[in-house]
């Protein structure tokens, strides 16, 4: 057993790293999670316990929860507990660490598991070299074989944020490539679909389709946009968030939280977009900003977000600040759900620009839902259908542009010179 003031310097470096990981993903309401305070001397004081003979990975455990892990207050007065019971949550268990004075030796309880988010499994975190993988799937197996009652989503999910280390980074890397991959995953059917001719009896402008060129060009400009646009509002995303209190921890939500919270921030993203989009074709706004969206009078799924940066931003403000302003006030939201929205809304935005009106689109089966008839006129006409996902907005303020809402128009008009 070393003796005080002899664990290596490599040993401390990976204690850190270790005590680093756990704050970041199990336990981001203290102060390790929040400020990624880690010091050497808690390291070191880890470390000499870690030698000592006999000491379990349980009692590291709890000796881990109740003296090294400290609240973001490191005023409070609570006492550590000299006893962790068997299934007490990290949060309630970390205590503030003593400024003064030595650390009490963790009392051994039976079955204490301390894993992700509520428990966590000591050898999910720790192994006799207290190195952690070097590999993502080594994260993976390491994680899966002490912590078998999660979900594979929710170990590959821990793996990644335990192995990247930085969770800025982390969750930079996964938005970009979780926007990019179905972004253009999901135009790529769309231009099979133009470029064979597939479907071309529900082509809604048939005489327009769009060539190979077209496609590409448009391509590359989308891409730059991604890269010099987006890419920083994502990285600026996840100290927003958590700011706001995103949880980017485990368990997941239940398929039903995610459900309403995403009917949501449909609602809301509608009314942000509508009244946004209805202000940007105000004549100058229209030239400076909202002109080159609307290049393509007959647009095809890439078109979807060609648009200049001012207006990338402010439309998709609404997307991402509807989830964050609806974590703000409620302080109930994993980011998780904010992923499978935005998958949904790029699914959405990417369909309504398709150009494809088909028997079986959503809309025929949700009367309140846009879908690509809609936004196709708006491009045809220049005019009306300003809102993203549903009809009500236009509807409600008469701003609707269908051969049934010109229909109405024409027989209120009728109705009102009948009545002078």
């Amino acid at each position: 057993m070393a003796e005080e003031g002899e664990c290596s310097k490599l040993t401390i470096i990976n204690i850190r790293r270790n005590l680093w990981q756990f704050g970041s993903i199990y336990a981001p309401q203290t102060r390790i999670g929040r400020k990624r305070t880690v010091t050497p001397q808690m390291a070191e004081t880890l470390c000499h316990h870690l030698e000592k003979p006999g000491l379990d990975l349980d009692e590291m455990a709890v000796y881990f929860a109740s003296t090294v892990i400290t609240p973001a207050f490191d005023n409070s007065e609570q006492a550590i507990p000299d006893v962790v019971r068997p299934g007490t949550p990290v949060i309630s268990a970390a205590k503030v660490r003593p400024q003064t004075g030595s650390h009490p030796s963790p009392t051994k309880t039976d079955n204490t598991h301390l894993h992700a988010c509520g428990w966590l499994e000591p050898p999910c975190m720790w192994n006799s070299t207290v190195l952690p993988p070097g590999t993502y799937w080594g994260q993976y197996q390491d994680i899966t074989k002490s912590n078998t009652h999660l979900s594979v989503a929710e170990r590959l999910w821990v793996a990644w944020y335990a192995w990247v280390q930085n969770d800025v980074l982390a969750t930079g890397i996964m938005s970009f490539v979780i926007h990019e991959f179905f972004y253009f995953g999901r135009s790529l059917p769309w231009i099979f679909i133009d470029s064979f001719g597939f479907f071309k009896r529900y082509k809604i402008q048939s005489s327009k389709v769009p060539s190979l060129r077209e496609q590409w060009d448009c391509a590359k400009f989308v891409l730059l946009s991604h890269f010099t646009v987006e890419l920083p509002q994502i990285w600026l995303f996840h100290p927003m968030a958590q700011f706001c209190g995103l949880s980017t921890s485990i368990p997941f939500p239940s398929p039903w939280t995610m459900t309403y919270q995403i009917a949501i921030f449909f609602v809301m993203e509608d009314t942000w977009h509508y009244f946004c989009h209805r202000a940007l074709h105000w004549g100058p706004l229209y030239k400076a900003i909202h002109k080159v969206h609307h290049q393509y009078s007959a647009p095809f799924g890439l078109t979807a977000e060609y648009a200049s940066p001012i207006e990338v931003m402010i439309l998709g403000f609404g997307t991402v600040s509807s989830p964050i302003l609806w974590c703000a006030f409620t302080g109930n939201l994993h980011i998780l759900t904010m992923y499978i929205w935005i998958v949904l809304r790029l699914f959405q935005a990417v369909d309504a620009h398709s150009g494809y009106e088909f028997p079986w689109s959503l809309h025929h089966f949700l009367p309140f839902w846009a879908g690509a008839d809609h936004h196709d006129l708006h491009h045809e006409k220049f005019i009306g259908n300003y809102a993203s996902s549903f009809r009500w907005w236009d509807y409600l303020l008469d701003t609707e542009y269908t051969p049934d809402a010109l229909k109405r128009r024409r027989e209120k008009k009728v109705k009102a010179n009948k009545a002078q």
